[in-house]
């Protein structure tokens, strides 16, 4: 029997993702998109932390099947009966809004990150869930500051390369931080001679001030590149 063209063109059409809710029977819960429900549960697993024989359940989630293939929105899943956390104070938000009955008694005993309102107004943004108005502003400004004070350690770092190693060429830096408090700094750069990325390290000692880790540090088959370029230091120096 011949099969049609339209047949044909069909069998070439990629498998399309269904949604699938994963649970492994405790508080681990996962929301997958998969050809199957076995590709599913198993991306699930994967995604929890446990064998593929530890999930309870993997169940269809076909109205989310048009957010394929996700995330699927905030505001989605809490009108689906999920709960999420807000970004800023982690209170629970449900479908019925924030757990306002804990904002109340935070306010009789004098603490409240947010105002307390007889109709919450959750507020959503870059797909991240926020108890109200207050709390998504305090969490973007906090953003903001914290992207100000990591880009200031950064570029003070490159300074610092800059001064040592005047022709460094590829210089790029990045850093860690808690909270506000950037507490190391590591810029990476590439030298006259030199095969492979050189690297700077500077840290807080336990006065709050920013000291230099150990020198440089280089691969191995450029340190010859690197003493020709820069001779080793003084008895004291630090390269």
């Amino acid at each position: 029997m011949a099969v049609s063209v339209c047949t044909k063109e069909k069998e070439k059409l990629p498998t399309p993702l269904k949604c699938f809710v994963v649970h492994d029977g405790d508080e681990g819960w996962s929301i997958q998109f998969a050809k199957s429900g076995v590709e599913g549960r198993r991306w699930g697993a994967n995604e929890i932390g446990c064998d593929f024989e530890d999930i309870e359940s993997c169940r269809r989630k076909p109205e989310w099947d048009r957010y394929a293939p996700g995330p699927v929105p905030t505001a989605a899943q809490i009108k689906g009966g999920w709960w999420v956390s807000c970004c800023q104070c982690e209170r629970m938000i449900t479908e019925d809004g924030a757990d306002w009955q804990e904002v109340e008694e935070e306010a009789k005993s004098g603490y409240s990150c947010c105002q307390i309102a007889p109709n919450p107004e959750v507020i959503e943004w870059r797909n991240l869930a926020f108890c109200g108005p207050d709390c998504a502003w305090d969490w973007i400004q906090n953003e903001r500051l914290k992207a100000i004070v990591k880009t200031a350690v950064e570029e003070w770092a490159i300074e610092r390369v800059r001064e040592l190693c005047p022709e460094a060429k590829g210089i790029f830096a990045r850093s860690e931080a808690s909270g506000f408090e950037p507490w190391w700094v590591e810029v990476s750069f590439m030298f006259p001679g030199g095969q492979y990325p050189a690297h700077y390290y500077w840290s807080k000692d336990a006065g709050n001030k920013w000291q230099r880790n150990n020198g440089l540090t280089c691969a191995r088959d450029d340190e010859a590149a690197w003493y020709r370029y820069r001779p080793a230091p003084s008895k004291g120096e630090v390269a």
